[in-house]
């Protein structure tokens, strides 16, 4: 049921359809002045949250500085990569895997194993959606490494979660299986053993979930959202994609509320 409440939530967390709500009560209603306001309500929102220069501004304030690739050493032994709905499958392309712009998480994950920083990756998630006959992200993305020819030992994988509470539990105990949080990784030139690669957006729930079950990790945010510089344009022309990620923000802050009202996190 919280599941099922959560999706229909998204729904209702989503500022354009706060408008088209607004525009068709003002259809509905009688009143002159009435349908006026809230018309004139509708306009002020769809100018609000489809300002690309207000939403850059949220985000330079929510989302965590980079860890730099070169800060990093000695390697980690794991990097555990969150899914995020960045990989799928499409029924006229069943040959092929397809993603979309928050892939980042993954590619990030690959650059450091290229690079030596990593030495082997987790992919944690399942399928996230209301349909659960879909193939589970981890699996995707696991199935798009191994067809690129990346070692099968460096890669492992965490199928079942479908939220990020279920990320950071499943991965606790596949991590406690390989006996991978062993005290033994104090000392001089040692570190945490896992890296935490998610979005930068959601990097704060996942922190939280992550240390709640008590791993050791030191977060690696990808998938920035921020643009570097905002065109004078865009300070009056509204783009429909900031809907979007209105509440893609929205759903962080109210899933962050629910998780401590849950006792996910402290």
């Amino acid at each position: 049921m919280y599941y099922l409440a959560s999706k229909g939530l998204s729904f209702l967390l989503h500022p354009f359809h706060w408008v088209l709500a607004l525009l068709l009560l003002s259809v509905l209603v009688r009143p002159a002045r009435l349908k006026k306001s809230m018309r004139i309500f509708s306009l002020i929102l769809f100018m609000i949250f489809g300002n690309r220069a207000m939403i850059n501004t949220v985000y330079r304030r929510i989302e965590a500085k980079p860890l730099l690739q070169e800060s990093i050493s000695p390697p980690f032994e794991y990097a555990v990569v969150l899914g995020g709905g960045f990989a799928g499958l499409h029924n006229g392309f069943p040959d092929r895997i397809q993603f979309n712009d928050h892939v980042n998480r993954l590619t990030e994950g690959m650059e450091l194993m290229g690079s030596g920083k990593v030495r082997k990756l987790i992919l944690s998630g399942g399928e996230g959606g209301l349909q659960r006959d879909k193939a589970a992200e981890s699996l995707l993305s696991q199935a798009f490494l191994t067809e690129i020819n990346w070692p099968d030992s460096t890669i492992l994988t965490e199928s079942t979660s479908r939220n990020t509470f279920e990320n950071a539990r499943n991965v606790k105990r596949m991590l406690d299986s390989l006996s991978a949080l062993a005290p033994a990784i104090e000392g001089p030139g040692t570190r945490a053993p896992v890296l935490l690669i998610t979005s930068a957006l959601h990097m704060p729930r996942a922190a939280a979930c992550f240390h709640r079950q008590g791993i050791p990790f030191v977060p690696y945010p990808a998938d920035y959202q921020q643009w570097e510089k905002v065109s004078l344009p865009l300070y009056f022309f509204p783009q429909l994609r900031c809907f979007d990620e209105w509440q893609a923000i929205f759903r962080e802050w109210v899933g962050t509320a629910v998780y401590r009202l849950k006792g996910y996190i402290e």
